[in-house]
């Protein structure tokens, strides 16, 4: 059933929409499709790749007594540190403000397209702070290095990448901190295909 704040050709018209007009995180991945909906799926599949990388890396990273120990071990774990920190500080500063001047349609337009921008590079820092850590643990002989990489990197993935309501509406203050109207949600909610 369509959404009568959208009109069915899949483009625009009515900017209504907002955060309690979102159906939840996987009805919106039911029909009809969304942008929101194929955003959600493609962010729940990528969350998955960290974790199969998990489970073959013993596989991947052989480990044994002649490895580093001790402060040399230490040290391996810095370069996870600092790319979690990166992540941690950059992350939220994505996306930047939208510019005003801009009519309704292409605001959502921009926005929408933003937001991608903002999700993709924000999966790419925290995906880079776990995948450091495997050549850090074939370097250091011990897979263990790399399990504390995904412990450190995994939750902040979830955090900064999870299209959630609350992840949507802070970006959306994030470009609306101009003062032009993002129309955000209506972008996000409206239909793919017509549908």
């Amino acid at each position: 059933m369509a959404n009568s704040r959208f009109p069915a050709s899949g483009g625009y018209g009515s900017f209504e929409a907002g955060a309690s007009d979102d159906p939840g995180y996987l009805a919106s991945m039911r029909p009809p499709a969304t942008v929101l909906g194929q955003l959600r799926l493609l962010v729940s599949v990528l969350l998955t790749a960290p974790v199969l990388i998990l489970a073959i890396s013993p596989l991947i990273v052989r480990s044994g007594p002649d490895g580093p120990g001790g402060v040399v071990a230490g040290l391996l774990l810095l370069p996870v540190l600092v790319a979690a920190v990166a992540a941690v500080v950059l992350g939220p500063r994505a996306p930047r403000p939208l510019e005003p001047g801009r009519d309704a349609e292409e605001a959502a337009r921009l926005a929408g397209g933003r937001f991608r921008q903002a999700i993709m590079f924000r999966y790419a820092l925290t995906e880079g702070t776990i995948l450091v850590g495997l050549p850090l643990a074939m370097i250091g002989n011990t897979v263990w290095i790399f399990v504390f990489a995904f412990a450190v990197g995994y939750p902040l993935l979830v955090w900064l990448t999870l299209p959630t309501r609350n992840r949507i509406e802070a970006v959306r203050r994030r470009l609306e901190s101009a003062g032009e109207p993002s129309h955000l949600w209506s972008e996000l909610l409206r239909p793919l295909n017509g549908g």
